[in-house]
């Protein structure tokens, strides 16, 4: 912890570190797009200093949500995750009892898996169990000062695949199709990044592995690869290195993607719901260890950028999935989709196609399906408004 005399000095905020190892809580300041140029450098700083900043009682709308993004850097749109009408950049995370948060628990890097992976996120909580549903965030670089200084240099002249295969595998094939598993990696294919990185605006190395994401170690052989990342990943839950924050409404969250991992905690809060909003920010360099040496891509003429674009090539273009459903009808699972809403029924081919999307989206999804049908005024759920959605992504 630091001393008194240590603590770094705000002239347009007050604060409150929340652990040792990361995090603080941010009063007297409201985010929106009106924030000045002064203001949004401190908060840059603190950033930089703590990590991950958490803000209560913001009441914000979508706009502000989205003029804040702009204002900290170049949001990413939303791409396969559904997204919020007229705001392509802002996704939605609602979890209950039709859509468990899965993969969330396990510790990540947002978005990994890209050649560019995003450098910032700011979350926004909307619907908010009384109890549960918290998320932890871990000071990787610390992980990596934990480590030997004989083992911090062999990790240093590593490399990891990083792939969305290693854990949504089994939630796509149980909750989906193999034709909707594949489409998903061809639109997402893995990448290569390094073990270990260096921050490139304080020049602080840290650890780049994830539990959810991080499938192999490319210079190993396949069982030292898993030892030693089953080590890495597991050092994330040591207290000591991580803060948790328990979330309310209008509470946000604003953390550097580069240097921390986190995991939302399922703690059995149903049947209450958890429901969220994100916007990730663009990173103009790749993750390394020599980031002086990458080269910096330019988003000043953008407003949002595309998300096949982290991956400096197109994305597959979502077709129609009537290819690849399966034939037949869950009969119950369209029972528990007709009892989402009152008044709402959803036809057996619309069942069809919700069922092939992946269980940790599918909560965000339905809540996109159902104000698309509010929007025109239908109690009936079919591929027609399914289309629309789609369309809309």
């Amino acid at each position: 912890m630091k001393s008194a005399t240590q603590q770094p000095d705000y002239r347009h905020f007050d604060y409150q570190q929340l652990s040792g190892a990361l995090g603080a809580e941010i009063s007297g300041i409201q985010l929106n797009g009106d924030l000045s140029a002064a203001a949004v450098t401190e908060l840059n700083q603190a950033l930089l200093e703590f990590k991950v900043l958490f803000f209560r009682g913001q009441k914000m709308d979508n706009h502000d949500h989205a003029a804040f993004a702009q204002l900290i850097g170049t949001p990413v749109d939303a791409d396969f995750i559904p997204a919020i009408k007229d705001f392509p950049m802002i996704t939605r995370q609602q979890y209950d009892k039709y859509s468990r948060m899965t993969s969330d628990v396990n510790f990540h890097h947002d978005d990994s898996f890209h050649k560019y992976p995003t450098k910032m996120s700011v979350l926004r909580g909307l619907d908010i169990p009384d109890f549960g549903g918290d998320t932890t965030w871990v000071n990787m670089e610390q992980v990596y000062e934990s480590l030997s200084e004989p083992l911090q240099q062999m990790l240093e002249g590593l490399t990891a695949e990083h792939s969305l295969a290693k854990n949504f595998t089994g939630v796509m094939l149980e909750s989906s199709s193999g034709a909707a598993f594949d489409k998903m990696m061809e639109r997402n294919p893995p990448h290569i990044h390094p073990l270990v990185i260096r921050h490139p605006e304080t020049g602080k190395k840290s650890l780049y592995v994830s539990e959810l994401l991080t499938s192999r170690i490319i210079e190993l052989t396949k069982e030292e690869s898993d030892l030693l990342l089953n080590y890495l990943c597991q050092k994330a839950y040591q207290p000591e290195l991580a803060c948790r924050f328990s979330w309310q409404k209008n509470s946000v969250a604003w953390w550097d993607n580069r240097n921390t991992t986190h995991r939302g905690i399922d703690d059995d809060f149903f049947p209450a719901i958890r429901s969220m909003q994100r916007i990730a920010i663009a990173d103009e360099r790749r993750p390394s260890l020599h980031p002086e040496n990458e080269p910096v891509r330019d988003f000043s003429s953008l407003d949002i950028v595309p998300c096949n674009s982290l991956d400096d090539k197109p994305s597959t273009k979502p077709g129609n999935n009537s290819t690849s459903q399966p034939a037949n009808i869950d009969t119950d699972f369209l029972t528990t989709l007709n009892e989402t809403k009152a008044g709402i029924t959803f036809t057996p081919e619309a069942s069809i196609r919700i069922k092939t999307i992946p269980g940790p989206f599918r909560g965000a999804a339905l809540s996109a399906i159902l104000d698309a049908a509010e929007e025109r005024n239908t109690v009936v759920i079919d591929d027609e408004i399914l289309d629309i959605v789609q369309a809309n992504r």
